[in-house]
């Protein structure tokens, strides 16, 4: 009595299926790897521009005019610099005996910097590298020597486009180079990098915008800077 077997047709047949089960199975899996790294880098990017934005919030909100150097903000449509109040760190509330060393001082000032870092790759063209954020304490001199006691750290490498606006009190502008601050800042932030030969307002990607009203300039805009309005209060959210 013979025994039944394979054919060639049925081996190659079996073959063929095993493959297309394994193809599929990893192309099933590598595009769930590729859904998930999607999410994942979306989540990162939501993360860091919420961040950055409470923190840039919680800072101009503190910001106000240093009489010694009798300056408050500047800024650009893609750059900001501006004088902040901030508590010490732990340092400077901690309570040392006879035997230790003083403890430096520390100012409750600081000069804070929010731009966009910059680089030239191989090929000699301009990269966008991320936010970056620079801070020098400012002691209580008639000056500060300018560089000195900077820190400077790339706060993300997510975020590659950021635009400031400037509120006066009747309009917005990309320049502000007043030595009091403005009523309010826009601050606009994007993923992608602004598109070559493209407007920074015609920024064409989704983007994360806040508008954050400055306390401390109720007391350092005068006159005609305000434009009429009064004792009227802008709002930020």
């Amino acid at each position: 009595m013979k025994r039944g077997g394979f054919t060639l047709f049925e081996a190659l047949l079996a073959i063929g299926l095993s493959i297309g089960i394994v193809g599929g199975t990893m192309a099933l899996y590598q595009q769930a790897v590729m859904i998930r790294q999607r999410i994942s880098e979306d989540l990162e990017v939501l993360t860091a521009e919420r961040i950055i934005m409470d923190r840039m919030t919680q800072e101009m909100r503190a910001a106000i005019v240093y009489p010694f150097l009798g300056f408050g903000l500047e800024g650009q449509a893609d750059s900001i610099t501006f004088m902040t109040a901030t508590v010490p760190g732990p340092a400077a509330w901690a309570v040392r005996s006879g035997s230790e060393d003083p403890v430096p001082p520390e100012t409750d000032l600081q000069l804070v910097t929010y731009r966009m870092r910059t680089y030239e790759d191989d090929y000699g063209m301009l990269q966008v590298a991320g936010i970056e954020r620079s801070c020098q304490r400012i002691l209580s001199s008639p000056t500060a020597q300018e560089g000195a006691d900077v820190s400077t750290v790339l706060l993300t490498p997510y975020i590659q486009h950021m635009q400031f606006a400037f509120f006066d009190g009747s309009g917005w502008t990309n320049i502000w180079q007043d030595k009091g601050l403005p009523l309010a800042v826009e601050v606009t932030m994007g993923f992608p990098p602004l598109p070559e030969e493209v407007e920074a307002q015609d920024y064409p990607y989704p983007v994360f915008r806040r508008m954050i009203y400055l306390p401390g300039a109720t007391t350092s805009l005068q006159g005609p800077l305000i434009r009429g309005l009064g004792g009227r209060r802008g709002g930020g959210r």
